[in-house]
């Protein structure tokens, strides 16, 4: 019983809206580390290593708003489970 005119079930949106909300949170997160950075003055090394953390970091929230715009699509069978043969 689902609209197939949801907009939501495009791949498309669920991952721009999924860029969005990621990117928005980034935002946020990189204004506060700033502030400590200016404030404490860490090494070189610790200021890569945070921002590659940041950049996995944003791109693996990207993905989890997006998967979790789609919904349950399709039930797959979890581990344990067989699917059922007919006779």
């Amino acid at each position: 019983m689902t609209d197939s005119r949801d907009p939501l079930r495009h791949p498309e949106l669920r991952y721009g809206l999924g860029c969005l909300v990621s990117g928005a949170a980034l935002v946020g997160v990189i204004v506060l580390i700033l502030v400590l950075f200016f404030v404490l003055s860490p090494p070189g090394w610790v200021q890569d290593v945070v921002g590659v953390l940041l950049a996995i970091g944003g791109a693996g929230f990207a993905w989890l708003v997006a998967r979790s715009l789609g919904g349950a699509q399709t039930p797959r069978p979890g581990p344990g489970r067989r699917p059922r043969r007919p006779g």
